[in-house]
């Protein structure tokens, strides 16, 4: 395991396994993204780890030159605004990476512009960890966030919709079908999820540039709900 990336455990940054907070947390030495409190949660954590674990492509280091492309959401479920953020915003030094997102080939950094407790569904989808389709409870009601791409690319609305129904969708497979829900955290799983969703999931509105989702994009956050109280109440069954 290694800690040597371009972004550090945070305060409340939580092991993958057991979900203890701890700002000595080392993060998988093959794709530096699932962070464990010592060895023991590591090999407890293989199995469903192996799955989808890669090399991680490198990131840059600190912010970007210039201004950049971003996206604000509030709740409660997906209210996002386009912003430009600035070198100097804290998502670029305080913000944590969307586990998924990494994985997937659109790295993100999601950032809590306030510690108010305000339900946001989508920014509780976006941190869940591949492992378990969980997120850490620090992201449970995590009010208003800021959104960026960790590789300085732009960001846009339209882009991070189907980055959050993606995570919607692999809920919506857990428990029964977890292991295909973790072989589905690549980039070529995520481009055929954002092709078939472009063409019948996502709504007139953001096809044109703003709006919310629409039915179908309701259903599956609707069933990734269902299935996301299904996880935390197997959890806290069976630990």
């Amino acid at each position: 395991m290694s800690s040597s990336r371009s972004w550090k455990p945070l305060p409340l940054d939580t092991c993958t396994e057991c979900w203890s907070a701890s700002t000595t947390l080392k993060r998988c030495s093959v794709c530096q993204v699932s962070m464990y409190c010592s060895s023991a949660c590591q090999k407890k954590s293989r199995e469903s780890h192996e799955r989808f674990c890669v090399s991680a492509p490198s990131l840059p280091t600190g912010p970007p030159p210039a201004p950049i492309a971003a996206v604000q959401v509030s709740g409660p479920n997906f209210e996002p605004k386009a912003i430009t953020v600035p070198p100097g915003h804290p998502v670029w030094s305080q913000g944590s990476i969307a586990p998924v997102s990494q994985f997937a080939g659109i790295p993100l950094f999601v950032y809590r512009d306030t510690d108010k407790k305000e339900q946001n569904q989508s920014a509780t989808y976006m941190m869940i960890a591949p492992e378990s389709g969980l997120a850490p409870l620090r992201w449970d009601r995590a009010g208003t966030v800021t959104v960026v791409r960790a590789d300085h690319e732009p960001l846009t609305p339209v882009a991070l919709e189907m980055y959050w129904m993606f995570c919607s969708k692999l809920i919506s497979m857990c428990p029964d079908d977890e292991a295909d829900a973790q072989k589905m955290c690549n980039p070529n799983d995520f481009q055929a999820f954002c092709r078939e969703y472009k063409e019948g999931g996502a709504s007139q509105e953001y096809k044109e540039g703003e709006g919310s989702m629409n039915g179908v994009g309701a259903l599956v956050a609707l069933a990734s709900a269902s299935a996301l109280v299904l996880a935390f109440a197997r959890r806290l069954l069976y630990g």
